[in-house]
Order: C-alpha cells, then sequence, then structure tokens
C-alpha cells in the first residue's frame, strides 16, 4: 500500500512471517509380557472314566525363571473346588510347557469343598494364576472339560422283530461305549427278561461287548417280550454312567415232548392191569424239542375209559429226587367202571 505524506511517498510493506518447527515424537514400547495357554484333554469324558490331561503353556517369560502357577479346578454347580500348584522353570527363550492331570496327578489336587473327582455331570472349568515370583497378575487363560454321564447301548442279538420258542436258548450281544465312542469294558450289564427280572451280561471279545444267554421257559408268557439292556459303569456303581437300549422279539409256544409214561399201583409196583379198588398212579418226564428236561411246573393228564369219557383229571408235581413227574393223588378204580383199554391223554394245550 502507497501513502503521500508532506509531499513525500511512503512506502509500506506489509508482510506475514511464518514460523515453522518440527516436532520429533518416540514412541517407547514395553517389552512384550509373556502368553499362556490352557487346554484339557479329552474335551468330553464320562463319570470316572479316568484323568483329563491338563496342558499349560508360558512363551515370552523371563528366562530360565522358576515359576510357580495354581491351578483352581472348578466342578459344575460349584459342587466342588480344588487346587493345585505346579513348579517348573523356562527355558533360555523364557518358554515352557507343564502338562499334568485330574484328578489323579503326581502333585496332589487339594479339596477346598466337595471331592477331588469326574463324579458330576457337567462343565468342569481350570483357571490358573501366577504364584511365583508374581511378575503378572492378569491375563491368564482357562479351559474347561465336559463331564456326561451317558452311555451309549446297543443290542447286537437278538434282532427286532424276530421270534424265540419257548425252551430255545436266545442268546445276547450288546455293545457298551462311552460319549467319545469308546469301548466301556468295566460296565454292569443286564437284559430284561420275560417273567420279569434282570439276567446279567458277562464281558467277552471285542472289548465293550458283552453276551449271555437265557432259556425261555414254559412258564414264560407268549407273545411279544420287550428286551432291554441296560449298563451302569464303572461296575458296581448305580449311580454314574447309565445308558439303555430296546428292543422287541417274540416268543411263541413250544409242544413239548413227554416220555417215559408209565403207570403203577398203590404200592409202587409198575403195572398196566388195574382191578375194582385199585388205585392208578403215573409218572413221566418231559422235554423241549431241543434238548433239556422240564424241572418245574405241573401238567395234567385225563383219564378216559375205553369209550373216550373222561372219568377223572390228575395233576403232576415234579420230584427232584427221581427227576421225574408224578401224580400224588391216583385214580381208584371202581366196580362200576368198565373194563377194557383206558387211556392217559394229555391235552395239546397243556404242552405247548
Amino acid at each position: 500500500m502507497t501513502q503521500k505524506k508532506n509531499g513525500a511517498s511512503l512506502l509500506i510493506l506489509s508482510v506475514t512471517i511464518l514460523f515453522l518447527a518440527s516436532l520429533a515424537i518416540t514412541y517407547v514400547r514395553a517389552p512384550a509380557g509373556p502368553s499362556y495357554t490352557l487346554g484339557a484333554s479329552p474335551t468330553t469324558l464320562n463319570e470316572e472314566e479316568g484323568n483329563v490331561i491338563i496342558t499349560f503353556t508360558i512363551t515370552g517369560g523371563s528366562t530360565n525363571t522358576a515359576y510357580t502357577f495354581r491351578f483352581t479346578m472348578t466342578k459344575p454347580g460349584g459342587t466342588g473346588q480344588a487346587y493345585c500348584d505346579e513348579s517348573f522353570s523356562t527355558d533360555s527363550s523364557g518358554g515352557a510347557t507343564q502338562v499334568f492331570t485330574y484328578p489323579n496327578n503326581t502333585q496332589t489336587w487339594n479339596s477346598v469343598t466337595g471331592s477331588v473327582r469326574t463324579d458330576v455331570p457337567g462343565n468342569y472349568t481350570v483357571t490358573v494364576v501366577e504364584a511365583a515370583p508374581k511378575s503378572v497378575t492378569t491375563g491368564f487363560p482357562s479351559a474347561t472339560f465336559r463331564v456326561s454321564s451317558v452311555l451309549t447301548v446297543r443290542i447286537i442279538t437278538p434282532t427286532q422283530g424276530s421270534t424265540v420258542q419257548r425252551g430255545m436258548n436266545a442268546n445276547f450281544v450288546a455293545t457298551v461305549n462311552d460319549v467319545n465312542g469308546q469301548p466301556v469294558t468295566n460296565a454292569q450289564v443286564s437284559v430284561s427278561i420275560p417273567g420279569g427280572g434282570q439276567m446279567p451280561l458277562n464281558p467277552t471279545t471285542p472289548s465293550g461287548t458283552y453276551s449271555g444267554s437265557y432259556r425261555v421257559q414254559r412258564s414264560d408268557p407268549s407273545g411279544p417280550w420287550n428286551i432291554t439292556a441296560t449298563a451302569y459303569s464303572p461296575a458296581p456303581s448305580t449311580t454314574n454312567n447309565f445308558g439303555a437300549s430296546s428292543i422287541t422279539v417274540t416268543v411263541t409256544p413250544s409242544q413239548l415232548i413227554v416220555s417215559g409214561l408209565s403207570t403203577y399201583n398203590e404200592y409202587g409196583t409198575p403195572t398196566g392191569d388195574f382191578s375194582p379198588g385199585d388205585t392208578l398212579y403215573a409218572s413221566f418226564t418231559v422235554s423241549y424239542p431241543t434238548g433239556g428236561y422240564l424241572t418245574t411246573g405241573s401238567f395234567s393228564f385225563h383219564v378216559e375209559d375205553p369209550s373216550g369219557t373222561t372219568t377223572t383229571t390228575l395233576s403232576s408235581i415234579y420230584d427232584s429226587t427221581r427227576n421225574l413227574f408224578y401224580t400224588p393223588s391216583g385214580f381208584q378204580v371202581a366196580a362200576s367202571d368198565p373194563a377194557g383199554s383206558w387211556q392217559l391223554v394229555f391235552p395239546a394245550q397243556s404242552l405247548n
């Protein structure tokens, strides 16, 4: 801008001066702290099945330094808690790996509350803190594993919908597996039988297989038989792991065989000739068509005169000393009874 004053010219220059300065920023990083990992294997197991392997690693710690870490196991729903102290040293890189187990471990787990066992189904949580030298107080990991009380039971034989005849053997084969599909070798396994109750199955090969045999009795009801195989483990516990499986088979009648039928009088003398006043008794054995004699129950038969008319019915019981059925009450021949050939007749329905 130019101005005139007193005849002279005055030149005024307006200048803006900018001062520029550079700012240097230095970032200071603290040394990286240690990092940790904590894992549990297997992640799922059955109650009281065995140990869980716990693996703890430290990286970036102080080199060649002795550490002590406290591990705390909390059971499902707070039903129990225990701790275990593990001491070890890092290597020249500041790293180390410690492997230990729960519930059985070289360093004992100390119970705070409840039992030191995998005896409650649900999630178990293990946490860790540094006990010495306590250089880090935060950022520690945790791990979980799940305990299940479920077993998988499969009935291999007999098969669903099959038929079993009275007097025949029903052969059972069942398998038991844990929650991870592994065979269970210490189970208590049984199957239901037709008349009620349970029959135990015994361990066999291959591993996790149980077998047994039951002869269907004449007294067992015919028709549908619901077979339920149940398994508990570890035997003999019935409060931990459990599994069951059911199938239905059909029990059919079997035509029994009467053999060795003989008659004798009131003096015990075997005879086939009877006069008025004599008393007729009978004895016999009963067997299944597949073999094997019956030793229980009672069988009845008719005494028919020569015309085929039933004059009386006699019942038998089993005599274990003679291994046969006999009639404790006989038939006394009356003077009015017709002479001729008489018959002892077993009704068909009484022998199935």
